[in-house]
């Protein structure tokens, strides 16, 4: 199974298709597939009911249709589903965020190597993201960083959650939250107003054990 907004990227739904081909494994989506009755719909119902054959491919961003699922891995940035264990794969207990998945103003922007510049003014937000109870560490990990401000806001920006901050420096800022309940569009935003650049590389959320 793979996710609607992986296969609108036609470059991760060639190389998954081609893996797929491979290991002799049906999709759900293709060109063709989506004119044959009953494929997706039945493809869709298996995300509540997997079978232990089935694998689910999702982007990060798809966290609303995976996050309940029992197993969760990482695999060359994308969200692994399945039934049974996989060995051998990085579980879902940690992943880091593309800066592409962040919105920033019209003081931020994104430059030629795949990293966020926040200017003056700047402030980054996002990625939107649904998050199952529990407590977590959030890590930026970046450049002139120690001047910035941080806050986490779920519900459009109208609820704030309470962080707790944990470590600052200059390449590196961490909080931790805890939820007590699943939290839709759960955003992580940087402010900064220290009179000059800082750079965002990636963000690093970790469920933190008990």
């Amino acid at each position: 199974y793979i996710s609607e907004s992986i296969a609108s990227d036609t470059t991760k739904m060639y190389s998954i298709a081609k893996w797929a081909i491979e290991n002799d494994m049906t999709m759900n989506r293709f060109y063709f597939a989506r004119s044959i009755d009953g494929i997706s719909d039945a493809w869709a119902n298996k995300i509540d009911n997997p079978g232990s054959a089935d694998i689910f491919i999702f982007d990060f961003k798809d966290s609303a249709d995976y996050s309940g699922m029992e197993n969760l891995y990482i695999l060359d940035g994308f969200v692994i589903g399945s039934a049974s264990e996989l060995p051998g794969l990085e579980e879902y207990d940690s992943y880091v965020i593309d800066p592409e998945l962040f919105g920033g103003n019209e003081n931020t922007e994104m430059s030629e190597g795949g990293v966020m510049v926040c200017h003056n003014g700047g402030i980054i937000y996002g990625p939107y993201i649904t998050v199952p109870e529990g407590n977590y560490s959030i890590t930026y990990y970046g450049d002139n960083l120690q001047d910035c401000t941080f806050d986490c806001v779920c519900s459009e920006g109208s609820v704030s959650i309470e962080i707790t901050i944990a470590a600052v420096t200059s390449n590196e800022i961490t909080y931790e939250i805890s939820l007590e309940e699943r939290t839709e569009k759960v955003e992580f935003r940087l402010f900064n107003n220290s009179g000059s650049d800082a750079v965002l590389y990636q963000v690093k959320l970790e469920e933190l054990n008990e």
